[in-house]
Parts: structure tokens; C-alpha cells; sequence
């Protein structure tokens, strides 16, 4: 008797990772843990002092449901001027993952 390992087929894992990342970005939006400007301003206040302001900030879950990818706008406001980070749940605060350019860490 012979036993074959059965293994998904590559399409099928890649159906899997968008379906996986909505269905994180659907629970956190449905428990109201989707970061914002709030969140996004503590996480850089505790990095990087002395960034400008977080003017708006949207964020999306990604894979993994602590970390979210967070578009953001700081103040003042320039057309056009939006950038982007990473940050993650730490217990009941935000952390920042993908640090500018310009931060200065302390």
C-alpha cells in the first residue's frame, strides 16, 4: 500500500492569504480594534517625539491580527503628502513596526 501526501495546490494557498487577511481586517473592525489617528499618534508620541501631528489616519489589518497597515496624513497637511507604516497591538497600546525615515528614536 502506498500513502501520497496531499498538499494544497498553489492556487489555492493563494486564495487563501487575501481571504485570510479580510477575514483579520473583518474581526478587528467588528470588535472596533481598528487603529486610528488616535492609536497611530500614542504609537509615534512613544517612538518618535517630536513628529508632526497625525492629521488622518486609516489603517487595515494584516495577516496577523496585531499588526495593521496604517496610511496616514500628518499636519500641516500637504496635498498629496501620504505616507505609511505598520504598527501593532502591545496589550491596550500601539507600537510602531515600520519606523520613517525621519524618526528619531529614543
Amino acid at each position: 500500500m502506498s500513502l501520497t501526501a496531499c498538499a494544497p495546490a498553489a492556487s489555492d494557498t493563494a486564495e487563501e492569504a487575501p481571504a485570510a487577511a479580510a477575514t483579520a481586517e473583518a474581526a478587528a473592525a467588528a470588535t472596533g480594534d481598528l487603529p486610528g489617528a488616535a492609536e497611530l499618534q500614542a504609537a509615534f508620541d512613544k517612538t518618535c517625539p517630536g513628529q508632526p501631528r497625525i492629521a488622518s489616519a486609516s489603517c487595515t489589518a494584516l495577516d496577523d491580527p496585531t499588526e495593521f497597515k496604517c496610511s496616514y496624513t500628518q499636519e500641516p497637511q500637504q496635498a498629496g503628502a501620504t505616507s505609511e507604516t505598520i504598527i501593532a497591538k502591545d496589550a491596550d497600546t500601539f507600537v510602531l513596526i515600520d519606523l520613517p525615515n525621519n524618526c528619531q528614536v529614543q
